[in-house]
């Protein structure tokens, strides 16, 4: 997902489907049926193309959401290698820009702490480097190597919230 958006990630690999799978991934969208999130309908994916799709999924589910639920629909259908490559995290997909460019950091360690995605004692060792690079090289290579797309989810989030332009260059390129 190196240097693309989500939405054209989700329309590279709808494109890339067989017609077969692509029609059982539309079918499979129409039936998903979560407590608690939202449905799309039968008359939204009519006469759509994967362009289309993929912007339903992103307005539906949000970017993330439509990464999860394209994801989830991926492996239903037997798509195992397609859910694959598409499952590759923002903050790995970017994270030499996000190494060099994020300066930040003690707020940001702040915010894992309190979510709980790293021990006080890896807070302490991530904090005592002496430059912001060196820092998020130590995060990566500690608490977020071991933490899942939870934890990555949450980091995401935060450097939306301290690095909000960072993040809009990072999602444009």
């Amino acid at each position: 997902m190196a240097g693309v958006s989500i939405k054209r990630e989700i329309t590279n690999m709808l494109e890339d489907l067989q017609e077969n799978k692509l029609k059982r991934f539309r079918d499979e969208l129409r039936d998903r049926d979560r407590a608690g999130e939202p449905r799309v309908r039968r008359k939204d994916l009519q006469g759509n193309d994967c362009y289309d799709t993929a912007n339903l999924l992103v307005s539906t589910f949000t970017e993330f959401g439509a990464l999860k639920v394209s994801l989830e629909l991926l492996r239903l259908i037997g798509c195992n290698r397609e859910a694959d490559e598409l499952d590759r995290h923002f903050v790995d997909v970017h994270r030499s820009a996000l190494i060099q460019n994020v300066s930040m950091v003690d707020s940001i360690l702040d915010e894992l702490l309190d979510h709980k995605v790293m021990q006080q004692d890896m807070y302490d060792l991530i904090r005592s480097k002496p430059t912001s690079q060196d820092q998020m090289r130590l995060l990566y290579s500690g608490p977020l190597k071991g933490c899942g797309t939870k934890g990555k989810d949450i980091l995401y989030t935060i450097l939306e919230t301290n690095h909000p332009m960072l993040i809009d260059n990072l999602k444009g390129q």
